[in-house]
């Protein structure tokens, strides 16, 4: 590592081929409506999918969900007094 963490060239070939090799695997399993981490598709795509619905499905409701956090106020020991 260099200064401020970022990684040195070899670092970073290495990187970009595990995600090569990763991303086309990890991508079959994702939703067609997953939009947060699908490559070639963005916070526009998924703004168009909701205009669409709105105007052709006759939905009413978008719910959207930020979990930043959750897991830290998960409480852990519940799991640990059932086994």
């Amino acid at each position: 590592m260099r200064v401020l963490g970022i990684p040195c060239f070899l670092d970073r070939i290495i990187q970009q081929c595990f995600k090569q090799v990763i991303e086309p695997i990890a991508g079959a399993q994702l939703y067609n409506q997953s939009y947060g981490f699908s490559p070639l598709r963005s916070a526009h795509h998924d703004m168009a999918r909701v205009q669409f619905l709105i105007n052709q499905a006759s939905m009413h409701y978008v719910v959207d969900i930020d979990i930043l956090g959750f897991f830290d106020n998960v409480n852990h020991t519940l799991n640990q007094q059932n086994d």
